[in-house]
């Protein structure tokens, strides 16, 4: 009888040592799943402060907006620490297709021409994730 109590008590602190491990495991489990469901707040946070550069604006702006959307694009991808590594950037003017112009080329078509006061169509795509990456900005025809 002595054996089996013995055999009875080792059986049962086995049993609540593995109920202990299954416990931890899933303590930790549970806060992993809290830690990632923050981690997205944080980086949905980071998106929506990123896209609102862009989405401020409505379908049709003047050539000063034109002139703010394209720098900041040339400076995002410029900058290797951006929430994007590019924005495919696209100006037409009604006669040339400027796809994928830099700041520089930009500063040059339009030193000559007036596009502050011009009016433009503004239109922006997104990526999978959520996050602005394209921008196709066209001179409405006066």
């Amino acid at each position: 009888m002595d054996n089996a109590s013995k055999a009875l008590i080792l059986a049962g602190g086995i049993l609540i040592g593995m109920l202990i491990i299954a416990l931890s495991m899933y303590m930790y489990r549970s806060f992993q799943d809290a830690y990632e469901a923050s981690m997205k707040v944080h980086s949905s946070y980071e998106i929506n402060a990123f896209n609102t550069y862009f989405t401020r604006y409505g379908k049709q702006i003047k050539g000063s907006d034109v002139h703010n959307i394209v720098s900041r694009a040339y400076e995002i991808n410029k900058d290797n620490d951006a929430i994007i590594d590019h924005i495919a950037l696209s100006l037409h003017d009604g006669i040339r297709n400027l796809h994928e112009c830099g700041l520089n080329q930009y500063y040059r078509y339009f030193y000559y021409t007036d596009i502050y006061e011009e009016d433009y169509e503004y239109t922006y795509g997104y990526n999978d994730e959520g996050i602005v990456n394209s921008v196709m900005i066209t001179r409405i025809s006066s």
